[in-house]
């Protein structure tokens, strides 16, 4: 009875301190606490075997599920230790779900310096194409044309204010892939007076690989974990294994603008918020139609973000400036191609932008992507161009064209920037396991 008492006690301990100190991402609610309450009473009767065999089979028990759990062998020590002191090791057990929220990431809103200055937003809407722009927003959108096909020279534009041809980032080598230099978007706006802070998604927008500079809080949804510990563990390991998306995942986006409606509920004044969401890139991982065509299942997510995205939109006050995009597009079998990254393709590069709280004035035809930024936040002028410097296709680093109205014609890039390489380390199996292929052997 110890064994269940204790479970018992230990999810609601995990409850009270999930609802009384809330994380970041999927809170804790109340509905959680009989999961949570039926999950570790399982677990401690499991454990509580009769009393000849408790000591062995409590700590054999623990030496074999704690691995498999948290796909660490480490985690066997705690067998050991339950084998020796049966009620320590399971205590040590369920004492982690303690430390877990505890240790969970917590907002870091820091208060404006500077309300003189105009509120910025920058909204990025992972892998939404031109064409299918009015399912996410009314209004018509600009056209423009990414620096690349995939999200991590893109995006490295975007912050940058140049092309992926003249900065070199992104490009995948023997040793990693490529990272540029020079000051990003929300280091310049820093130096004005900005208080910035970000609220993304996506592997590669971690702080590894530089997206958090210039930024006081910077969180990024791959820190969070299910409040609720056994939940959490279970769906890991089936994330892993059979590639079923967690609950998390399901509700990423709309725990990312929750988030970012606390900082325009704060004011916008003096501060400047990038929220990243990642809606229409999951379209094949999360479909709510069976049976649906591909180009059914990409609308119905590109029309998901739209709804996450209206409540937010609708709150921002006046006087913001406000700047909704998206990184690249996506290939819906024009040409036989599917996906992103693959191919400098007007799938994949022409997306939509839309600005809002502002007069921006805008030539003919389409306008570079990395101009965007520093014309809405920054006052910098905002001309179209007849050809458009394109780069980035995965696993062909030296694949360039200009583009223009009459196609792509291919760029040179044989005496290519050398930049130093960072390798993906850990991130290579995450980026793996939500599909990106291309990477280098370990």
């Amino acid at each position: 009875m110890w064994a269940v008492a204790g479970g018992a006690g230990f999810a609601l301990l995990e409850g009270l301190l999930g609802l009384l100190r809330p994380a970041q991402g999927v809170a804790y609610q109340w509905l959680d606490l009989p999961l949570s309450l039926l999950g570790w009473v399982l677990v401690a009767t499991l454990l509580s075997l009769p009393r000849h065999g408790e000591r062995l089979a409590s700590g054999v028990l623990l030496a074999l599920v704690l691995p498999v759990l948290l796909g660490s062998p480490w985690w066997a020590l705690l067998g050991l230790l339950g084998l020796v002191i049966p009620k320590v090791g399971i205590a040590a057990f369920a004492s982690m779900g303690l430390l877990s929220a505890w240790l969970h990431p917590r907002e870091s809103l820091e208060q404006a310096t500077h309300p003189e200055l105009p509120g910025l937003m920058l909204i990025t809407v992972d892998t939404l194409r031109f064409d299918h722009a009015p399912g996410l927003l009314g209004q018509l959108p600009v056209q423009a044309v990414s620096a690349a096909p995939w999200t991590l020279p893109a995006m490295d534009s975007v912050m940058l204010g140049v092309s992926a041809v003249e900065h070199g980032g992104g490009r995948e080598g023997e040793t990693g892939v490529t990272r540029p230099k020079g000051a990003r978007l929300a280091e310049r706006l820093k130096e004005q007076g900005y208080v910035n802070s970000a609220w993304v998604c996506n592997p590669h927008l971690r702080p590894e690989l530089g997206f958090d500079r210039g930024f006081e809080s910077f969180v990024h949804s791959d820190t969070w974990r299910d409040p609720v510990l056994l939940r959490f563990l279970v769906q890991d390991r089936m994330q892993r294994w059979t590639g079923e998306i967690p609950h998390m995942w399901r509700a990423r986006d709309q725990a990312l603008v929750s988030l970012a409606m606390r900082d325009v509920e704060r004011g916008m004044e003096g501060r400047f918020v990038w929220l990243h969401i990642l809606g229409p890139h999951e379209y094949l991982r999360d479909p709510v139609q069976v049976g649906a065509d591909t180009g059914e299942l990409y609308a119905l997510a590109v029309e998901r973000s739209g709804n996450d995205l209206a409540a937010l939109l609708q709150a921002i006050p006046s006087g913001t400036r406000v700047l909704l995009m998206s990184d690249h597009g996506e290939s819906l079998g024009e040409g036989g191609l599917w996906g992103h990254g693959t191919d400098l393709s007007d799938a994949q590069l022409l997306v939509p932008a839309w600005v809002m709280g502002m007069s921006l004035p805008m030539a003919e035809g389409p306008v570079f992507s990395w101009d965007l930024p520093g014309a809405v936040f920054e006052g910098q002028a905002l001309t179209s161009h007849p050809q458009a410097p394109v780069t980035g296709v995965r696993g062909d680093p030296q694949r360039a064209a200009l583009r223009s109205a009459s196609g792509y014609q291919a760029l040179d890039l044989s005496q290519g920037i050398v930049l130093d390489e960072l390798d993906l380390g850990p991130l290579k199996g995450q980026l793996e396991a939500l599909g990106y292929i291309g990477f280098p052997s370990d």
